[in-house]
């Protein structure tokens, strides 16, 4: 892992990443997109003009992560200055991208069966210890929901993201950790180049679990039935839009997203969740359902932690 691209790339942009870990696939987004925005120019034989302002962001990303590479042993003997100009090149060093991201999505596979899985809980959020699932969809990889709050053994779980088994290899590895679809009309289906950074892919590859979408099936075949949605830990953002609009958006369920705050008056993360749900839903149908007689979707603040 020591000659890891991303890796050192991550260290090397820490003091700017976010805390949360959708910060992470932001930055692979922002990379991801730069590379392709350079590969479309080298495809076409043309160079970047100065004026160009979107494109010249993008190119300073891309010569920043190969500065980063040419410090790395396995790069010393490549002609990375020559993948500007030769597409052959580039592809190669995608390929290496590609490689050293599944290497990272599996030591984080052993971490978190090693650390994160074996954390003690002391105490349980009294938020979620009362709700009784019948089905719970982790976007996470720990089992943490299953090893601290399911007693009952019942419950049938989804996670649509993969879970982390020590068992796993890197090739075996099944956890997704990827980016939303940037590019639109034709362009989604025929440039492919970057394809693998893609959730919606990863998830088809490794062969997640989808049973949501059964789930989904149930709902809309009894439109006369009621269902409750609880939310509790998901910044809603749009890199996941595809699964949360089919769940949230149906008339005959109940969605109650509970939010984190320091104290009684924070409603900073609420702020985050409504701005995000816009990009999942559009204002309109975020509107039609929070309000009125008829509204689906209710905000509720985290339960406080008693003071010592």
């Amino acid at each position: 892992m020591k000659e890891n691209i991303w890796i050192h790339y991550f260290l090397n942009i820490r003091y700017t990443l976010g805390k949360n870990w959708i910060d992470f696939e932001s930055e692979i987004s922002n990379v991801i997109q730069a590379f392709e925005c350079i590969r479309d120019n080298i495809e076409r034989r043309e160079r970047i003009q100065q004026g160009e302002g979107s494109k010249v962001i993008k190119l300073e990303v891309v010569q920043n992560f190969m500065n980063i590479s040419k410090k790395l042993k396995k790069f010393k003997k490549s002609n990375l200055d020559d993948m500007y100009t030769n597409l052959e090149i580039f592809d190669e060093y995608i390929e290496k991208m590609t490689l050293d991201l599944d290497k990272l999505i599996r030591t984080l596979e052993i971490y978190i069966c090693e650390f994160i899985n074996k954390i003690e809980v002391l105490q349980k959020n009294d938020d979620i210890k009362d709700i009784n699932p019948d089905y719970v969809l982790s976007f996470n990889y720990s089992n943490t929901y299953e090893r601290i709050y399911d007693q009952s053994n019942k419950i049938e779980y989804d996670y649509v993201h993969g879970k982390a088994d020590i068992n796993n290899n890197v090739d075996t590895c099944n956890l997704v950790l990827g980016i939303d679809e940037y590019l639109e009309g034709h362009d989604r289906d025929e440039k492919l180049e970057f394809l693998a950074f893609k959730k919606f892919y990863q998830r088809i590859y490794k062969s997640t679990d989808s049973f949501y979408m059964e789930w989904v099936d149930k709902i809309r075949r009894n439109l006369f039935s009621s269902y409750e949605l609880y939310i509790f830990g998901h910044s809603l953002d749009k890199t996941d839009k595809d699964i949360l609009k089919l769940l949230i958006c149906n008339n005959n369920v109940k969605t109650k997203i509970y939010y984190h705050r320091k104290n009684k008056d924070d409603k900073k993360e609420l702020s985050k969740l409504i701005r995000n749900l816009v990009q999942i839903m559009g204002a309109d149908e975020l509107i039609d359902r929070t309000c009125g007689a008829y509204k689906t979707i209710e905000f509720k603040p985290q339960t406080l932690p008693e003071a010592d």
